[in-house]
């Protein structure tokens, strides 16, 4: 067995301890548009590798040789050793029941997602009557179109200014669907939990990209940053599950000091090269360790 077929595991941990810096540094819209396919691929790669620890195991046993007419301890690949495959095959577990639980939760939010949109009137912004400080983009359907839910504690806590920069921070979520993002990250997280860190920088990224497009559409970084830091201000505890995706959610210090920088960050090519090469890195170790699992077959039934 080669140690390639480790490789993955490091990139899916790389990336979750990189992906706030590389969050910080990359422009936001670009920086999203590599970031998660790159997790995405780091995940998907991890798993193909837990796979192959524990199929080149189970393919080198005698009894399933002896079940399957095949040669047992063939040479070639070097067999993975027991406790190896055994913690492999408690790893894959785990994942199955992390993402049951993970779609069980999303599916509870997209229910109640579903319902705030079934009670919405024409046109895209819903008034929520509540105290609560809660503002996001509700994505389009396909029997609904996007629309933006806002509480009336929000509104009161803006003046018209800055509830202008709110929905056009809101409209750019929908625009740009940004919520495909969202799931994608949260597939990820779901196929494998190790690239788990990494959903917070992805949230980062896009509520970024967000206020970037609303400070060019109220013409001024000064007010957008105004407008965020006032609504964070207010927000008080509320439904995680509404905020997550919401206008003044975690990171806000980020966010404003981002918005009143008079130049981007240097080295936001390298935040843009790193996720794309560890996502390359894992996918291709994923497929080497992919192809020493086949060789292996071919051999244990007397084809290599």
């Amino acid at each position: 067995m080669r140690l390639m077929v480790y490789v993955p595991l490091l990139c899916a941990l790389a990336l979750a301890a990189g992906a706030p810096a590389i969050a910080r540094r990359a422009p936001p819209r670009l920086g999203a548009a590599t970031l998660v396919p790159a997790v995405l691929a780091a995940a998907l790669a991890v798993d193909s590798a837990l796979m192959f620890l524990v199929g080149a195991r189970l393919l080198d046993a005698d009894p399933l040789a002896r079940v399957l007419g095949w040669r047992a301890e063939a040479a070639g690949p070097h067999p993975v050793p027991l406790p190896v495959s055994v913690v492999a095959a408690i790893a894959l577990c785990a994942v199955a029941v992390v993402a049951l639980a993970d779609r069980r939760t999303a599916a509870a939010a997209a229910a109640q997602l579903r319902a705030l949109q079934a009670h919405a009137h024409a046109g895209d912004l819903v008034v929520l009557r509540s105290p609560a400080v809660v503002a996001l983009a509700l994505p389009a359907t396909r029997d609904t179109p996007g629309r933006i839910l806002v509480s009336e504690g929000m509104l009161r806590a803006l003046d018209a200014d800055e509830r202008r920069v709110l929905l056009a921070h809101e409209r750019a979520h929908l625009r740009h669907r940004h919520d495909r993002y969202r799931r994608l990250a949260r597939v990820a997280a779901q196929v494998n939990p190790l690239v788990r860190p990494a959903l917070g920088a992805v949230d980062f990224l896009l509520e970024r990209w967000a206020d970037e497009e609303a400070a060019r559409t109220v013409g001024s970084r000064r007010l957008a940053a105004r407008a965020l830091a006032r609504a964070a201000v207010a927000e008080p505890p509320g439904d995680e599950r509404l905020r997550q995706a919401g206008f003044a959610m975690r990171s806000v210090s980020g966010r404003v000091d981002a918005l009143l920088a008079t130049t981007p960050a240097r080295g936001s090519r390298l935040a843009l090269i790193l996720p794309i090469s560890v996502g390359l890195v894992a996918a291709l170790s994923a497929a080497w360790a992919e192809h020493d699992l086949a060789h292996l077959t071919d051999l244990l039934r007397g084809d290599g």
